[in-house]
């Protein structure tokens, strides 16, 4: 097995670890109650990124038009390629992206600290020469 597969499976035991999965649990309850569901920052954040794709291409899309055609594209604004009914629908999810990242930073309290530990700690071990 080649080193970046041997981290690979350390990461995956750490996620294992029952403190880890306790500590998700504990942070999908409080998350919960906040209006959200997941057991990581990553399933709250996953469904913005979703959301946010439409208007991602068409910005990129446009840019790439621009310099296509050899001309500059650093001035585009989102002003200059969404409509405005897309602007605000963007300024919704940017705005419920960030309600849903201050329910992870308060709830992440409860995960994020034994996620950095457990996986220290597994670390250390294969570190150590641990397998």
């Amino acid at each position: 097995m080649e080193e970046g597969e041997e981290i690979t499976a350390v990461s995956d035991r750490a996620n294992a670890d029952p403190r880890i999965a306790a500590a998700r649990d504990a942070y999908s309850r409080c998350i919960a109650e906040k209006g959200y569901r997941g057991s990581t920052g990553e399933d709250l954040s996953s469904r913005f990124f979703e959301a946010t794709v439409p208007y991602r291409t068409a910005y990129e899309s446009h840019v790439a038009t621009l310099v296509q055609a050899g001309k500059d594209s650093s001035g585009v604004r989102l002003d200059s390629v969404l409509t405005g009914e897309q602007r605000v629908r963007l300024r919704q999810i940017q705005q419920a992206e960030i309600k849903a990242a201050v329910a992870d930073w308060e709830c992440g309290k409860v995960l994020y600290p034994v996620v950095t530990e457990v996986h220290q700690e597994y670390m250390d071990r294969y570190l150590a020469g641990e397998k």
